[in-house]
């Protein structure tokens, strides 16, 4: 039993990724389409007794938003085509809703594999200093299928992206460090 979102906490312990895997079981929708869905109301307990703030819908919209707005939870649309990647814009936005949310952030697409997949992975390269096949592995732990096609290419260029804007330094680990080298066209200090 799967679902079709995540939340991000600002905890360093990982396990706040996956725990809503065990609780939702789809995405939240105003109407039924060719498997069981939720109406928003449905997550508004567990939100609540999770500390969620935000919720983030990567997918055209299949319910109004303002049903999380009046339950006091701050609702943000990227959509972004399924199998596709996002653009730097939508990255950045995504990432700027979890640094400023005041608690966890959830985040859902219409499957759960692809968009919020290749989202959530861009947070944990920047914020728990993963390299991208590190962040595609923890993802596909939680939720196997997830990050598909050139999702997993466009990881592999955010990675160099954050590692030369943020300054990623790997610690003591240079293996690691040089492995993603000449991948990223950057020197080694």
């Amino acid at each position: 039993m799967y679902a079709a979102a995540r939340f991000l906490t600002k905890s360093s312990k990982f396990c706040h990724i996956c725990p809503v895997l065990y609780s939702l079981h789809c995405l939240p929708v105003d109407f039924r389409i060719c498997y069981p869905l939720h109406a928003p109301e449905a997550y508004f307990e567990f939100f609540g007794q999770n500390n969620v703030t935000d919720v983030v819908r990567l997918n055209k919209k299949l319910y109004e938003s303002r049903r999380f707005e009046d339950a006091q939870f701050e609702h943000h649309d990227f959509f972004f085509m399924d199998g596709s990647t996002p653009s730097d814009l939508i990255v950045r936005r995504f990432l700027h809703v979890c640094e400023s949310a005041e608690g966890a952030v959830a985040v859902h697409c219409k499957a759960g594999l692809g968009r919020t997949g290749t989202l959530i992975a861009c947070y944990l390269m920047k914020h728990f200093r993963f390299t991208a096949a590190e962040a595609i592995a923890w993802i596909r732990i939680c939720r196997p299928g997830s990050i598909i096609g050139p999702q997993q290419n466009f990881l592999e260029e955010q990675f160099c992206v954050f590692k030369t804007l943020i300054g990623i330094y790997y610690g003591n680990n240079k293996s690691k460090f040089k492995i993603y080298h000449n991948k990223c066209n950057t020197t080694i200090r």
